[in-house]
């Protein structure tokens, strides 16, 4: 995933590719772990936000708990219709096989559930969107896990979508109110997305 300019242009954005470096950036407020992972103690990060994209969560548990955690605490099984419970009621264009959070991980130490602020979901036992607050030694950071790839749209939309949700969940966590932005539009009537937004 590359960032958007909607998102280079609302906050400053330093690229990493390389899958292998191996001591957490430092100076920057947010960390974004795509699918290439992260091959340094994410435990290391010293900003507020860190969030993962699809498989992003592996290496984030990992460092965590000491385990990458699949089908303990997290599983690719979210399903094509999404489900927005928090901040908007609809549905929306997801996509099979994408990874998604037990809800049981909020029963873990340290990992607090804040679907008050973002959730959406797929299934009935676990979020594709969601926040968390975690606190691990002393440490504490926003987790949001943005899952899903949307589904059948193409590469630059649903780096468009990831990026709109990406902007808006750290305008809320730094005490902003933007509105939530409306999906983009899909042309199959059957995965027609229709979200009414509580903040219009």
């Amino acid at each position: 995933m590359s960032p958007t300019e909607d998102l280079t242009l609302n906050y400053s954005v330093t690229e990493e590719s390389s899958a292998i470096q191996t001591e957490a950036p430092q100076g920057y407020d947010v960390l974004v772990i795509s699918d290439t992972g992260a091959s340094f103690d994410i435990c290391d990060f010293e900003g507020a936000v860190i969030v993962t994209v699809d498989s992003g969560i592996c290496p984030l548990l990992y460092w965590l708990t000491g385990d990458f955690g699949k089908e303990t605490y997290w599983d690719y099984d979210s399903e094509e219709q999404l489900e927005w419970i928090n901040p908007v009621a609809g549905t929306e264009l997801g996509t099979y096989g994408d990874a998604r959070v037990y809800h049981s991980l909020a029963s873990e130490p340290g990992f607090t559930r804040r679907n008050d602020i973002l959730e959406a979901r797929s299934t009935d036992d676990a979020d594709d969107i969601i926040v968390y607050k975690i606190e691990h030694e002393g440490k504490a950071w926003w987790w949001v896990h943005i899952g899903p790839h949307f589904g059948s749209y193409d590469e630059e939309v649903t780096e468009t979508r990831v990026s709109e949700i990406l902007c808006y969940t750290l305008d809320v966590l730094n005490f902003g109110s933007p509105d939530f932005p409306d999906p983009p539009a899909y042309s199959d009537p059957v995965s027609t997305s229709s979200v009414g937004s509580r903040n219009k």
